[in-house]
């Protein structure tokens, strides 16, 4: 019968606290040896190769060791609950909060030939995304005999389609003495929740910025009313004039009696019902990180594309 000690190695190795992906990308970026390719007609150019990381939405988020950070939201979920790198996203986003809807999107396109000769066509088909939201129709009377009128619409949908939405970054630097003082640890704990927090305010500027362009009308309770909107859907984001909002006797920001939160990524107030609205982005997120110089210095460029999802926008108005 074989030992137990046999592999207490492997046991060992097994029990120590799992890295962080983009912890090891990082000192992989650290290490990367840069090359100077010649060419007659022109002159060398020094080049660094670039680790890429593909962070996913179901990702953990990262978590620092040995000590080295405090996360105080750690200490705050419920046992058993994961922290994912979306969930981050939302907790942070204020539309998310407001209650829309952050949908990640994977590539499910799929490669086919026009025949099985040399030579033959490659392309590519993909299915497409919706986004809906569905409200209750309203029935009508109908009389004995009588036809039966049609129902006014009731299903809203969006396509989705990010390969041609905006393109976003976030650019990072971090020097050889920020990583003497932090470990290549520390640094993925920070730059995972800068990220995430990036990631949250592109979602927050999209979605706002689309409804902002649209021709909302002045937000009435009668007109929320009339829409069939649940009192508690409806939130406001109170942009940088302020307009129609105020902090009342009981400590609440409101906007036309709706509870508001502040937002920079508009003027405008907006009030609507947020869970008939969402942010699209790739499932994947690519974290290019490039040694830029003799001295260590990295360079971290996350790459994000997002589209915002809003079927109905007559479920929105202005504050005034």
């Amino acid at each position: 019968m074989p030992s137990p000690f046999n592999n207490i190695d492997a046991l060992a190795r097994d029990l120590q606290p799992q890295r962080h992906p983009l912890a090891v990308s990082l000192e992989r970026a650290t290490r990367a040896v840069g090359f100077a390719p010649h060419q007659a007609a022109n002159p060398a150019t020094a080049m660094a190769p670039a680790d890429i990381l593909i962070m996913r939405m179901s990702d953990g988020a990262a978590a620092a060791v040995n000590g080295h950070a405090y996360d105080r939201s750690a200490t705050m979920r419920p046992a058993g609950e994961i922290d994912t790198l979306r969930g981050r996203i939302m907790a942070a986003s204020r539309v998310c909060r407001a209650g829309a809807v952050l949908v990640p999107v994977t590539d499910e396109r799929q490669p086919y030939t026009s025949g099985n000769g040399a030579g033959d066509a490659i392309g590519y088909s993909k299915n497409k995304n919706v986004f809906t939201v569905i409200d209750a129709p309203k029935a009508t009377v109908v009389a004995d005999g009588a036809d039966a009128p049609l129902t006014p619409e009731s299903i809203f949908r969006t396509d989705i389609d990010l390969p041609e939405a905006a393109s976003h970054a976030l650019h990072f630097k971090i020097s050889r003495a920020d990583f003497r003082e932090r470990d290549a640890d520390l640094q993925a704990f920070e730059l995972s929740r800068s990220i995430a927090l990036g990631i949250a305010r592109i979602a927050d500027e999209v979605l706002l910025k689309a409804l902002a362009a649209a021709s909302l009308t002045s937000f009435t309770l009668a007109k929320a009313a009339a829409k069939n909107v649940g009192f508690d859907q409806l939130r406001a984001l109170v942009g940088t004039s302020a307009t129609g909002a105020a902090v009342e006797a009981d400590g609440m920001l409101r906007a036309g009696g709706i509870v508001g939160e502040l937002t920079s990524e508009i003027t405008q107030t907006i009030i609507g019902a947020f869970p008939r609205a969402g942010v699209a982005v790739e499932d994947e997120i690519r974290v290019v990180s490039k040694r830029t110089n003799i001295q260590g210095a990295l360079e971290i460029v996350v790459y994000v594309n997002a589209q915002p999802l809003v079927p109905d926008a007559g479920a929105f108005w202005l504050g005034a």
